[in-house]
């Protein structure tokens, strides 16, 4: 996901990354630009203005920064595109692989479903 955002390639995500790599949840949890911001606040610890690596994967471990019961919720209904309760291989190449998905390995989807 990190390497996803980080369209410049520095290794760092700014606010313009992160804001136009999480655009289409952000909609889909109701996350306003100041939540946004707020967000990335929490996650920024050294205050450089950037999320590096480090940051965020501290962040993704933290589940009281992050995570909460309804935003799992929304997270697992984001990829339960059916609406059956299971995430499948093939919500997975639709939600990972936006069109790419043929471009990747059966084994590298193997991997991630695992």
């Amino acid at each position: 996901m990190f390497i996803r955002l980080d369209e410049s390639k520095d290794g760092l995500l700014s606010r313009d990354e992160l804001q136009k790599g999480m655009a289409e949840i952000l909609t889909f949890f109701n996350i306003d630009e100041e939540e946004l911001n707020d967000m990335v606040d929490a996650i920024d610890t050294n205050r450089d203005g950037v999320v590096d690596y480090q940051e965020f994967i501290t962040a993704a471990y933290d589940r009281q920064k992050l995570l909460s019961e309804t935003n799992l919720a929304r997270s697992f209904a984001m990829f339960d595109q059916d609406g059956n309760g299971f995430i499948s291989m093939d919500e997975l190449k639709e939600i990972f692989g936006r069109g790419q998905a043929s471009e990747k390995s059966q084994e590298v989807w193997d991997e991630i479903m695992a």
